[in-house]
């Protein structure tokens, strides 16, 4: 494993992953009266971190937190499996050199990538790159397998699906089942400005349920993809 620091800002039309609850960074009271020096000190130590790089020839991991060391061979093991299915059952194929980025905080996540807490991970087609959560956060919220498959799916998917289809496949794909209402009476074209451009967790998740839905009901009638 070699080590090295990177500054990366994440381009945010990327495609998002699951959506969290506050569950894993709402524990801890917020201090209104912290000095405006300590948070731009965090906030340099978040976009330089020591990152340790794990590869298999496909996939390149890094992380920077000695907890999610330990769940590097979980992590293999799913994107490989992820990887085989992608080219057996959906014809798809997985380009080399796949990035992986395990952000040891929520800091260093929103630093890389300009995202909420809230959103679980992001995956960039043009740079191959994956950014994430810690592992330890995702597998407390039992999302490890399904985050990685949804993003891995975005990197696999074929050019010129729409926004919401490529959200519903890989939906599908990573096993995932909307938790709250599809939204009504929206366009195709509002729809995937929904997605692109979201502007709170419920906006989101409910803008994920309605592809989802949407997607379900072109695979029970058997057609190509179309807007409803």
């Amino acid at each position: 494993m070699t080590q090295q620091s990177i500054s990366f800002k994440q381009n945010l039309k990327g495609y998002r992953a699951s959506i969290l609850t506050p569950y894993s960074y709402m524990k801890q009271p917020i201090l209104i009266s912290v000095c405006i020096g300590v948070i731009a000190l965090c906030l340099s130590m978040a976009s330089a971190q020591d990152w340790r790089e794990v590869s298999d020839g496909t996939f390149t991991v890094f992380t920077a937190a000695q907890a999610d060391d330990e769940h590097l061979s979980e992590i293999f093991k799913i994107l490989r499996e992820a990887k085989l299915e992608l080219r057996r059952t959906w014809g798809l194929a997985i380009p080399k050199d796949i990035q992986i980025y395990v952000h040891p905080n929520i800091e260093s996540y929103s630093e890389a990538t300009g995202l909420p807490w809230y959103v679980a991970a992001i995956a960039n087609r043009e740079d191959l790159r994956i950014d994430m959560q810690r592992a330890k956060v995702l597998l407390e919220r039992q999302s490890l397998e399904k985050t990685l498959r949804h993003e891995l799916f975005h990197l696999a998917q074929e050019d010129g699906l729409e926004r919401w289809q490529a959200e519903g496949w890989a939906m599908i794909f990573a096993g995932e089942q909307p938790l709250v209402k599809a939204l009504d009476g929206v366009s195709g074209e509002e729809l995937n400005q929904m997605l692109e451009g979201f502007v709170d967790r419920e906006g989101l998740a409910r803008a994920n349920a309605t592809a989802f839905v949407w997607m379900q009901r072109e695979l029970s009638t058997q057609v190509e993809p179309t807007e409803p």
